[in-house]
């Protein structure tokens, strides 16, 4: 694959280039040479390389021609606790996340600091957090926070 072609546009010279992204063949007689005569000369042998840096450009520039930004992770929801000593707690949640087939991750550490937590999601694009306090587990719900617009909602898990 030779560069990228923009959906939005069909002018030739806006197509992104980052020339060849695989290479590879065979090199039968390579190993041989090394082995100095010694044993087998024609041993069979095929190589491939992938050029990642350039496979990255190119997701790079469809994120851009679809106006999207690019994902650093799968997780769709990370679950944090405002205060300490809610580990388990938020083991209990992660683990219903994941059977509900969501994509979620949380720190593994026994007391995270919330400002932390909230810096992770912004930084890994991580679109939402479950948001957890002693408060909301006497209640039985649970804060779930869209990370880009700041807007909140309490959800019951009952």
């Amino acid at each position: 694959m030779n560069g990228l072609n923009s959906s939005s546009s069909s002018n030739p010279d806006d197509r992104v280039t980052v020339g060849s992204v695989a290479a590879g063949g065979r090199y039968d007689k390579l190993v041989g040479s090394f082995l100095g005569g010694k044993g087998k000369s024609n041993v069979p042998c095929v190589g491939i390389s992938f050029g990642i840096e350039r496979l990255f450009s190119i997701m790079e520039a469809k994120h851009a021609v679809e106006n999207s930004p690019a994902r650093l992770n799968a997780t769709q929801v990370y679950v944090s606790s405002a205060q300490k000593g809610l580990l388990k707690a938020r083991m209990k949640i992660i683990r219903l996340l994941w059977d509900a087939g969501f994509k979620a991750e949380m720190s593994f550490k026994a007391n995270p600091k919330m400002l932390d937590q909230l810096q992770y999601c912004e930084g890994n694009s991580v679109p939402w957090i479950v948001i957890i306090g002693e408060r909301e587990l006497e209640q039985g719900v649970v804060k779930l926070r869209e990370i880009a617009t700041r807007t909140e909602t309490v959800g019951y898990s009952r």
